[in-house]
């Protein structure tokens, strides 16, 4: 099979654009295939990266031939990130303790390229002012989960660096696939979904804030946000547009808040992916902040923090660590995927800290956790949308119930199921554990009681006999950690205290160059 120019023309792109390090042409064994429970063995053929066992913590499948799957070691040195769609595989692959970033990017159905970026690229998001609001955004306690829908705005300079329309997919895909992987990290459960379209280059103003403002202020935007119910507006504008800014951001939004009139981004198409720059700005359409800011409030909980961690692992700071902070000290500053939150943890160190007198804690994730229902709700969608709220308030007792965008709880009809490898296909079923709005799993009726083990679960809505919607999501074995207490359950709801890997090497990536 040949290698398709097209695609080949976006790859040089991106190796130029990102400052890769490094280059091979693979080939990669199906993850659908060769998973086993929801585990497998992962290596490559030049030993560049030593063997791990995955265990899947992330999946999302709409066919065979469409999935975002991640899991990564058991220690979590190692985090993978799969994607299959029609033009091919993509992927994200992180090594903590190397420091090593690769992605993917499909050359045609069969092949890939293995591309490794330097870490520590200096990004600039700047002092970007913080809007005030009225309501209590200061609360970084609650978990108000909701449906995100972004529309990406290409402007025609984009368009020509994407190269052809299947390359605008894998990009925008691996987009999604960071900010999926830093919100699994944090526990923050919202859902995602894009829609993209043309629109013209305007160079509103000398710089990057300023451009923001008029862009969110443009009645143009503004209707299209509106006809496709937009709840974030990314505007991908040219290549090293950054570079003629006078305030010399690499991206930027007007103001950091959780309002609607803010939620607007301004973003480089060459640096989307550089130091999770794209994470980073949806971070501030939450109101999550570089420093404590917003005078007035009760309780501040919502800045970047510092890592203090090992030597060999380099500067670390989390995704909203302040661009003013990012010179010339900190050209190797590493982030980690993570927004900041004390009672988080990155290799056993807290992702965040609360002050000695209790009133201010970093806690970015915390933030957007409670403010993604808000966000959510800046569009109605036309779609019903679900999602799942956690309620863990009652011992050894964990309650999932189902949200939807409109409509009453008695409208639809629910089915949940479990399984350990999460596609809920045809050649993995899963199965069904409860037909009602609410799911409750304790130490009696838990389908996993081994806490060293974990499964997912996905509750399907119906409308009318109709299926509506779907969420799958991560969950832990084992509740109350009482495994050999639970001997005298079922063995209905019993399984083997380890799970069989296949004796063969699993997710395996063939240098072919």
């Amino acid at each position: 099979m040949t290698r398709d120019i097209g695609k080949s023309a976006f790859i040089d792109n991106f190796f130029l654009s990102y400052n890769a390090v490094y280059k091979d042409y693979i080939k990669i064994n199906d993850v659908l295939s060769w998973q086993s429970e929801g585990r497998l063995n992962f290596s490559i053929s030049n030993g560049m990266i030593p063997p791990n066992e995955l265990q899947s913590v992330d999946v999302s499948f709409e066919d065979n031939d469409n999935y975002r799957w991640r899991g990564h070691s058991e220690e979590e040195i190692l985090d993978v990130t799969i994607l299959k769609s029609t033009a091919g595989y993509s992927g994200i692959i992180l090594n903590h303790q190397t420091q090593r970033k690769f992605y993917i990017l499909p050359v045609n159905m069969v092949e890939s390229v293995m591309i490794e970026v330097p870490s520590g690229e200096e990004v600039t998001c700047g002092d970007i002012p913080i809007r005030e609001t009225s309501d209590n955004d200061e609360d970084c306690y609650g978990n108000c989960p909701g449906h995100v829908d972004l529309l990406f705005l290409m402007t025609p300079e984009a368009e020509t660096w994407l190269v052809e329309e299947e390359n605008y997919v894998t990009y925008l895909d691996l987009m999604i696939a960071e900010l999926y992987l830093v919100f699994g990290n944090d526990d923050i459960s919202h859902t995602v979904d894009y829609s993209y379209t043309s629109f013209p280059w305007i160079d509103y103003d000398d710089n990057c804030s300023g451009s923001a403002n008029d862009f969110a202020n443009d009645p143009a935007v503004q209707q299209l946000r509106q006809d496709y119910h937009a709840d974030i507006v990314v505007y991908l504008v040219p290549p090293e547009i950054d570079t003629t800014w006078s305030d010399n951001l690499l991206a930027c939004v007007p103001w950091i808040s959780a309002t609607y009139e803010d939620a607007y981004i301004l973003l480089p198409i060459d640096k989307a992916l550089q130091s999770y720059i794209f994470v980073h700005e949806i971070g501030h359409t939450f109101g999550a902040q570089h420093v404590f800011g917003t005078p007035g409030f009760p309780v501040d909980c919502s800045a970047h923090y510092s890592l203090s961690l090992p030597a060999v692992l380099g500067p670390n700071g989390t995704v909203l660590y302040p661009a003013q902070d990012r010179g010339t000290v900190l050209r190797g500053f590493n982030p980690i995927p993570h927004y900041s939150d004390p009672y988080d943890y990155f290799f056993g160190i807290a992702t965040g800290e609360i002050s000695t007198n209790g009133t201010k804690e970093t806690n970015n994730a915390g933030r957007i956790r409670t403010t993604g229902c808000k966000v959510a709700a800046f569009e109605l969608s036309p779609k019903i949308n679900i999602n799942v709220v956690t309620d863990e308030s009652i011992d050894c007792t964990v309650i999932h119930e189902v949200t939807t965008d409109w409509g009453s709880p008695d409208d639809f009809e629910y089915e949940w199921s479990w399984s350990y490898e999460g596609f809920f296909s045809t050649q993995y079923p899963g199965t069904v554990i409860g037909e009602s709005q609410g799911l409750v799993l304790n130490m009696q009726n838990q389908p996993v009681n081994n806490p060293d083990l974990s499964y997912f679960i996905q509750v399907v809505v119906s409308l009318n006999g109709t299926i509506v919607d779907t969420y799958t999501f991560f969950q832990q074995g084992g509740i109350c950690n009482d495994y050999e207490d639970n001997s005298n359950l079922s063995t209905d709801n019993q399984e083997s205290s380890s799970v069989i890997i296949k004796d063969k090497t699993d997710l395996y990536l063939i240098i072919v160059s």
